[in-house]
């Protein structure tokens, strides 16, 4: 499948090099909280204003740890609220003393977030998310791009140790990003491939779940000989979703319903969709649309269409769940598609020509491919 750079997010800072700056947080959320959420803000940014500058006068030469830590915190806290430039500018004077703010600069840099700082208030800036490969090149983010891309490859490339193993792995996963996709280096899925797999870890604990998914995507592109192999795709779906991948899961369910990259399995299909179309995932709603409908669960396949295909956005559905929009286009086509075919044939529902020509016609709208596939199937009576 093709993928736009909207499509892939970068993997953030992990929690565990926040956790000062979240307990200081929550300390003082516990006492104001008759303050609204700005004069919290406000309060909590004089508050570590002045404890950053106590720690610079006082420990700059007795624990110079404390002073990077704190001005880290200041930073972050910065970041959370989207005033970019403050945040990087502190991120920038400590990057080479600290990792986390190094990480945390090329996120800045890399998604435009400095073209979207809340002091600014610029909506009309153009993220790369926006961006097509072709006009890459000319954009003025682009150096920015390439020194992002600098920053997280250094963080990747370190040696792995307990303390940093989580780090390291996100900075991979978004070096891989940066290969694959071809913004702020050149592109190369060799390289993207390479990294995703040091990313993932084997499928072990302390891999990024991300890369796994990415990896069994990779895997299966019918259009790239070189990378095409379903046995893998099935592996690193079945690795991700042993660590808790939501798309993994509903990709795994689909493997499993179609039988693509595995033998037929209807009742691990089953578990696989109803379990993560309970976490969320749109194509696993959809499919199991498609499921009730073909065992002739009627009512079932009705009432769960009318939920899905009545959903609009999403950009919103892919960043709260972390899920491909082409996927969730499929799971509201496929869901549209199903209600389509009850209105027409009276099935679990009264009949109704002109709502089921108006969703098959939303189908179309949603995955014209899909929709046509389906159309194929009912037409030889195959559904």
């Amino acid at each position: 499948m093709d993928f736009k750079k909207s499509d892939i997010s970068s993997e953030q800072l992990p929690d565990a090099y926040q956790i000062d700056y979240l307990n200081t947080l929550a300390e003082q959320i516990q006492s104001n909280e008759n303050l609204t959420k700005f004069e919290l803000y406000e309060k909590l940014e004089l508050l570590l204003v002045e404890r950053t500058k106590s720690t610079d006068e006082e420990n700059r030469k007795i624990n110079p740890k404390k002073v990077i830590e704190n001005r880290f915190i200041l930073a972050q806290f910065y970041f959370d609220s989207r005033r970019y430039k403050k945040a990087h500018d502190i991120f920038d004077a400590i990057k080479g003393s600290y990792y986390p703010a190094m990480f945390q600069l090329g996120i800045i840099l890399y998604d435009d977030l400095l073209d979207r700082d809340q002091d600014e208030n610029n909506s009309n800036s153009l993220h790369n998310s926006q961006i097509d490969f072709e006009t890459a090149f000319k954009h003025p983010n682009r150096d920015k791009w390439s020194r992002g891309f600098e920053y997280m490859l250094q963080i990747a490339n370190l040696s792995i140790d307990e303390k940093n193993k989580k780090l390291i792995h996100q900075a991979q996963f978004n070096v891989g990003k940066g290969y694959f996709l071809g913004f702020g280096c050149k592109q190369s899925d060799r390289k993207a491939e390479e990294y995703w797999l040091k990313s993932a870890d084997n499928g072990s604990e302390y891999g990024n779940v991300t890369a796994m998914t990415y990896l069994a995507f990779i895997y299966s592109r019918k259009g790239e000989p070189e990378f095409f192999d379903l046995n893998k795709t099935y592996f690193w779906h079945n690795e991700a979703c042993g660590n808790g991948s939501l798309e993994s899961q509903g990709a795994l369910g689909a493997m499993y319903y179609y039988g693509i990259g595995c033998k037929k399995n209807i009742e691990a299909a089953y578990e696989c969709l109803t379990n993560s179309c309970e976490r969320g995932n749109v194509f696993s709603m959809g499919l199991l649309c498609d499921y009730y409908y073909r065992n002739k669960f009627y009512v079932k396949a009705t009432e769960l269409s009318k939920k899905v295909s009545g959903l609009n956005d999403v950009d919103k559905i892919s960043r709260e769940t972390n899920c491909l929009r082409d996927f969730i286009c499929k799971g509201i086509g496929l869901a549209c598609f199903t209600l389509a075919r009850c209105y027409d044939m009276g099935k679990g529902i009264e009949k109704d020509s002109d709502q089921a020509h108006y969703l098959y016609k939303r189908s179309f709208h949603f995955d014209p491919d899909l929709c046509q596939l389906y159309q194929n199937q009912s037409t030889f009576e195959l559904i």
